[in-house]
């Protein structure tokens, strides 16, 4: 997916997160990655902000 969509259309950097395997998770560890996947979305918000103030 990096390859052939991400870098083609401009996205840089890119990187995944692995949130599995989803059938064999507890609800704890599923809260978990729910709370990752907030963190890794506002993170990427704030760059995405300074990226469009400094420009």
């Amino acid at each position: 997916m990096k390859n052939q969509i991400l870098d083609f259309v401009g996205f840089d950097p890119v990187s995944f997160e692995m949130f599995s395997p989803i059938i064999a998770s507890t609800e704890e560890e599923r809260a978990s990655w729910l709370d990752d996947a907030n963190k890794l979305g506002r993170q990427d918000a704030v760059v995405e902000q300074k990226e469009l103030v400094s420009a």
